[in-house]
């Protein structure tokens, strides 16, 4: 699914930077249709990239990277993990490497969604140490517009950790409505579902005039 948002909101047959992307599955995707870099500072991660997508090229660290080099930069469920002082620095440089027109794809987890009000304390993002920076899709979408981003489209990526209902009567409606919306969009990659409705936030993004 996220193969194909990227695809339908930020492919321009230009490099793409993924950021934080890990042993490198989704780079090994998105090395289907574009260059692809991967900021990873993991060197066991670094060492897995090569074998899972060997053709994306491993970078250690930003400022190595050419000014204007790459035409989108995608993270995904990394931003959560780093604090806001260090996300502003890292946000500097990837408007020194982004071209213009670049178009950027994040995901993170939305402490004001709608799987975080079902399943309180017991919500599925608190249950890692390293979320040290769970925000809202409000909160995040300020965040953006601090670095000189601006939203192209913002929308939940569904359901995914089920039950939510206390319920069995619940679980039967509720959460098979749930599943079921969350099935459709995955199908049809389309944002189909609203800021809040689900577990995690997808933000389309661009510079701001």
């Amino acid at each position: 699914m996220y193969e194909r948002f990227w695809k339908r909101y930020c492919d321009k047959r230009g490099p793409v930077l993924e950021f934080g992307g890990g042993v490198g599955w989704f780079a090994r995707r998105l090395t289907r249709h574009a260059k692809v870099f991967e900021c990873e500072s993991n060197a066991f991660a670094r060492e897995s990239l090569a074998q899972i997508a060997p053709e994306a090229i491993a970078v250690e660290d930003l400022s190595t990277m050419e000014t204007d080099s790459v035409s989108s930069i995608v993270a995904l469920h990394v931003l959560e993990h780093i604090p806001d002082d260090a996300l502003s620095a890292i946000f500097a440089e990837f408007d020194r490497i982004a071209r213009p027109g670049a178009r950027f794809m994040f995901v993170m987890p939305d402490l004001d969604g709608a799987a975080h009000r079902a399943k309180g304390e017991g919500w599925s993002a608190f249950t890692d140490p390293t979320h040290i920076n769970l925000k809202g899709h409000d909160a995040w979408q300020a965040f953006f517009r601090s670095v000189g981003l601006k939203p192209v489209q913002t929308f939940a990526d569904g359901f995914y950790d089920f039950p939510y209902a206390q319920t069995l009567a619940g679980r039967a409606v509720f959460d098979s409505l749930r599943l079921a919306r969350t099935g459709i969009q995955f199908l049809l990659a389309r944002p189909l579902l609203k800021s809040g409705d689900g577990e995690n936030i997808v933000f389309i993004l661009e510079r701001a005039e």
